[in-house]
């Protein structure tokens, strides 16, 4: 005869509640929201396997291996020999490995440089552009170089951007000018 499952504390379904809500934030693309339900979670109940499994999940997605390491060992100190756990766990210690070496180590400089290019290239094209060109051109890796064409797209992009508000605004500024309006 099967044994019935155990009966959760108040405390524990709402931490399986906050889990849940974490798991469909992550399913949407809010990782931050995610993350700190998951957090949120495992302050409710540090044995969660489930939560603990899933920011471990996400810690490794966002390239923190080594705080996935942590979590997974956690993890199995409360479930020994949890499968899911055991094998999340090894990937998780092959990723700090590799994050560790120089290409693991440019990787993520490239992956940090992301935003900030972008955001310059978005704001001033032509400098965005050049950088685009210089990342492409230096890049020891082929993150960086991938970082480059990134860079030099959002510029290209945003120029036509601004080509596309200049003109308009030259065609407002034209119109109120009106038909036969001389200078002084």
């Amino acid at each position: 005869m099967a044994s019935e499952p155990e009966s959760l504390t108040p405390q524990q379904q709402r931490a399986q509640y906050k889990m849940v809500a974490g798991v469909n934030d992550l399913r949407v693309g809010e990782r931050k929201a995610a993350r700190l339900k998951l957090e949120e979670a495992l302050d409710l109940d540090h044995e969660s396997a489930d939560a603990r499994l899933w920011l471990a999940h996400l810690l490794l997605e966002e390239g923190e291996a080594a705080a996935a390491v942590r979590q997974y060992r956690t993890g199995l100190m409360f479930h020994p020999g949890e499968q899911r756990l055991l094998e999340g766990l090894r990937s998780a210690e092959s990723a700090a490995v590799r994050a560790a070496t120089p290409e693991g180590k440019d990787e993520t400089a490239a992956k940090q440089r992301l935003v900030p290019n972008l955001i310059l290239a978005a704001l001033m094209p032509p400098g965005g552009f050049l950088l685009g060109i210089w990342e492409i051109a230096t890049g020891r890796t082929q993150e960086w170089k991938d970082l480059g064409v990134k860079t030099l797209l959002a510029s290209i992009a945003a120029f036509a951007a601004w080509m596309i508000v200049l003109t308009f605004i030259g065609l407002i500024v034209e119109g109120n000018a009106g038909p036969g309006v001389t200078g002084p």
